[in-house]
């Protein structure tokens, strides 16, 4: 390897030879500014031939945005769920492509992702814009693993500032009423909705739930896999921490889903069926061997439900928000809240929730207070 020095000014550009193109064949370049004397110029210089002979600079064939994203995907679809793959994908093809995919990588700037991050908040919040970054990174960083890039451009671009809104629970009264509304028009999903606003489960783990996961006679239902959207279907796969849970149910919760048993029960003996052994609790057919889907079958009949109740502002996940704070403020312990709602630690339940955690230091706040405001009164 060699390199050379080129008197720019007040700075000189130190260029290092690593090696030719793949496909083009053209001669490649290391370049750097160095803004001082021609000593420390001859420093960088030296130390980027040390890595250039050492590999450091050998790249793949330079390819372009849009083909490194399709080759990450394939690559972490191994051990990431269909729906997050699904999710990526998404912003991938709508938003990431249309606009940097046939960039070469090789040519990628971290200014090109400042400005591109600028022209996407006219168009998307702020924590999908940090989605988008967050893909790119990791894509790009998949791609320095990969030796196609000798750094990555999306890591010293900068980061999106990210927003969290605030949790707004539905009130008592409100699941009250949608659940009045639920029994009314659609009796399968008052029970979908009574379990949610009980167990405070998952979308796709309620509609993954088995009658075998169900036990009546102790009130207990278990949380042992999700279903989630994929590509093109719905796929079944492990809760998102890898753990089963048991959940506890009140009697009137059991006996809902008593009723439940009894119409899938019925309705599969008026179309002279049984209820296949491992049959869903929330079945889209009369044998219980098709779950719903997650979108249409949970989200899409709540959307229809809510319009009817008039809450239009509720989302279905905000009954698992309406689960954790209710039991924080009732006192539940923070652990056995996590427990319930399926977090990894208690830590991430108090980094959501910690709004709804009551205060627990009155007596050391009456404490500090005497100390401050002078010695109690004599007999106090």
């Amino acid at each position: 390897m060699r390199g050379h020095l080129v008197r720019r000014g007040d700075a000189w550009r130190v260029h290092v030879y690593v090696g030719r193109d793949e496909i083009t064949g053209k001669q490649r370049y290391v370049t750097r500014t160095v803004r001082g004397t021609k000593r420390e110029a001859e420093k960088v210089c030296a130390t980027l031939v040390v890595e250039a002979s050492k590999g450091k600079f050998t790249t793949k064939a330079s390819g372009t945005l849009d083909g490194l994203l399709q080759d990450w995907l394939a690559h972490l679809a191994q051990n990431a769920s269909p729906s997050t793959i699904a999710t990526y994908r998404g912003y991938v093809q709508r938003w990431i492509v249309p606009r940097l995919g046939d960039k070469k990588i090789d040519r990628l700037r971290p200014d090109d992702f400042d400005r591109f991050y600028v022209e996407l908040r006219k168009h998307l919040g702020a924590a999908s814009v940090l989605k988008i970054h967050t893909i790119l990174r990791s894509a790009l960083q998949q791609g320095v693993r990969w030796r196609m890039l000798s750094e990555n451009p999306a890591a010293l671009a900068t980061r999106p500032r990210p927003v969290t809104p605030p949790i707004r629970p539905p009130t008592p009264e409100q699941v009250a009423r949608l659940l009045a509304a639920a029994d009314e028009y659609d009796p399968d999903l008052a029970v979908y909705l009574r379990v949610a606003a009980v167990a405070g489960a998952r979308r796709g783990e309620l509609c993954a739930l088995k009658w075998a996961d169900v036990d009546l006679a102790d009130g207990e239902v278990l949380i042992a896999r999700s279903l989630a959207l994929g590509t093109h279907e719905v796929v079944e796969k492990e809760t998102k921490t890898y753990r089963s849970r048991r959940i506890a149910l009140d009697p009137g919760t059991v006996k809902a889903l008593e009723e439940q048993r009894q119409r899938s029960e019925n309705r599969a003996e008026i179309c002279e069926a049984e209820l296949v052994p491992d049959a869903y609790v929330f079945a889209r057919d009369v044998a219980g061997r098709v779950p719903w889907r997650p979108d249409s079958g949970a989200t899409g009949r709540f959307l229809r439900l809510r319009k009817k109740a008039g809450l239009d502002t509720i989302r279905l996940h905000d009954l698992r928000h309406y689960v954790a704070t209710r039991l924080l403020d009732g006192g539940v312990p923070v652990r056995a809240v996590s427990e319930r709602l399926g977090h990894a630690t208690a830590t991430t339940t108090l980094a959501i929730y910690a709004h709804a955690v009551p205060a627990t230091d009155r007596r050391a706040a009456d404490m500090m207070g005497d100390l401050l405001d002078g010695p109690p009164e004599p007999g106090r």
